[in-house]
């Protein structure tokens, strides 16, 4: 009798959560003289936001790409990733891919494309 109360309490917190999926949203991707960052906004339950990123190179299964970060804190109400040592060119491409942990649960972002058009 135990058993079905447990498994009737997960299925019903496994149905809310679902009810109550995240979507990553679409990053901000700014570039500077030296560098870019990428961020997402805050929202409440987010403990890591984890970038992977090439420049002009996809990236391919699982393996961390040139840039790689987890971010363990948001930033005025910004989870941030920064890189500011790389020049991007005009025409350069920034291929990412982007991992977030919402209340236990991952979600993740895959095939992000940016274009560098100029710089901010």
């Amino acid at each position: 009798m135990l058993w079905v109360r447990i498994t009737a309490v997960v299925f019903v917190l496994n149905f809310k959560n679902s009810l109550q999926s995240y979507v990553i949203p679409q990053p901000e991707i700014k570039v500077y003289g030296e560098g870019f960052s990428v961020s997402i906004p805050h929202v409440p339950g987010i403990n890591s936001f984890t970038f992977n990123g090439n420049v002009n190179r996809d990236l391919f299964g699982f393996a961390s790409g040139d840039f790689a970060a987890n971010v363990k804190m948001p930033e005025n109400g910004k989870w941030i990733f920064r890189d500011l040592h790389n020049k991007l060119k005009i025409g350069d491409v920034i291929y990412y891919r982007i991992f977030v942990v919402r209340n236990g649960l991952g979600y993740r972002l895959e095939h992000g494309r940016f274009d560098v058009k100029g710089k901010c």
